[in-house]
């Protein structure tokens, strides 16, 4: 499965002259945990450009090309020194196994609704998919169909439910090698490493900024869609 600790990403054409406005790219091939090279994908990436003296960050966008190389294309939004930052959030593996438990296990995060009324209270299960051991109430959202329901309480209506809160986590679900692929301090949100420096210097841009057009409903959003500059979402 995917080692972090194996790979470096590289800043492509690191040495050019970056200015506000331009775009950023960088490559990594993932590798697995005695070295060799992945040759598939579905790792889940996450990177980011951040300068931490401005309090400024924007998100990166992430192109899987299938044979275990990524890229990474940054918006580079404001001037100065900026740091290219990439982790490895979950391995592919890990993306399968979380995948199966979506499918056979849509359960395994649980939550609970309190139901009160003069002076009567019960806690039910509640979740988006139930097994009909026992009568449901049935909360799903008449506007946009999502389902919800709750075990019903034995001595108490429906329309008694007070509050809502998560319950938990069903343990012992992985099988197998699944184990391997959730260890916290070796493959889950582990830091990916640059080659060489992961500083560039941005210049002001040397054009004049172009107004932002008119916000028209159906126009795709941008990815990302903004940045934060001296603690502001711009």
């Amino acid at each position: 499965s995917s080692d972090p600790a194996h790979v470096r990403f590289v800043i492509l054409n690191s040495t050019k002259t970056f200015y506000v406005g331009d775009q950023l790219q960088v490559m990594l091939q993932m590798k697995d945990f005695e070295g060799h090279p992945k040759q598939y994908g579905g790792d889940y990436l996450q990177g980011r450009v951040h300068t931490p003296a401005l309090k400024a960050g924007s998100a990166g966008t992430v192109i899987d090309n299938q044979n275990g190389f990524y890229y990474l294309n940054f918006n580079l939004s404001w001037p100065g020194k900026v740091e290219v930052s990439v982790s490895l959030v979950h391995p592919s593996e890990g993306i399968q196994a979380l995948e199966r438990l979506r499918n056979e296990r849509p359960d395994r995060v649980y939550f609970k609704s309190t139901f009160k009324y003069r002076g009567i209270s019960e806690t039910t299960v509640c979740n988006l998919y139930l097994p009909q051991t026992k009568p449901l109430c049935n909360f799903t959202d008449p506007r946009t169909g999502e389902p919800w329901f709750c075990y019903k309480p034995k001595k108490l209506l429906c329309s008694a439910r007070i509050n809502h809160a998560k319950g938990g986590y069903q343990k012992g679900l992985l099988i197998g090698e699944e184990k391997r692929y959730f260890q916290s301090e070796v493959n889950i949100k582990r830091p990916i490493l640059p080659s060489s420096s992961s500083y560039i210097t941005v210049e002001p841009s040397p054009r004049a900024a172009t107004a932002l057009g008119e916000c028209v409903r159906g126009t795709p959003m941008a990815s990302p869609s903004g940045f934060y500059y001296k603690d502001q979402w711009m």
